[in-house]
């Protein structure tokens, strides 16, 4: 699966990913008698903007304007502020 995703931790936080693949494969064995057990990875990619992070923790009840289907699903361009700070 592709595209945009919304993480909501139960910290009352959000964390928002333009642009992620998730795969996932069977592990384990597959009987009758034991519980079928399937791993997943989310591969995190750069957006195509520039300037964009790849991801961004947010509270849940204000989340970014650029974050919706009209605006491709973006963040806010980060600033030199921020990445002294990171």
């Amino acid at each position: 699966m592709e595209g945009p995703w919304e993480l909501k931790l139960v910290s009352g936080q959000c964390v928002l990913i333009p642009s992620a693949t998730l795969l996932s494969d069977l592990a384990g064995k597959l009987t009758l008698t034991e519980t079928a057990k399937i791993e997943v990875e989310l591969k995190v990619t750069m957006p195509s903007a520039a300037k964009v992070p790849p991801y961004g923790v947010f509270a849940s009840d204000s989340l970014p304007t650029e974050w919706s289907d009209g605006n491709g699903w973006l963040l806010p361009e980060e600033t030199e502020n921020a990445e002294a700070a990171g």
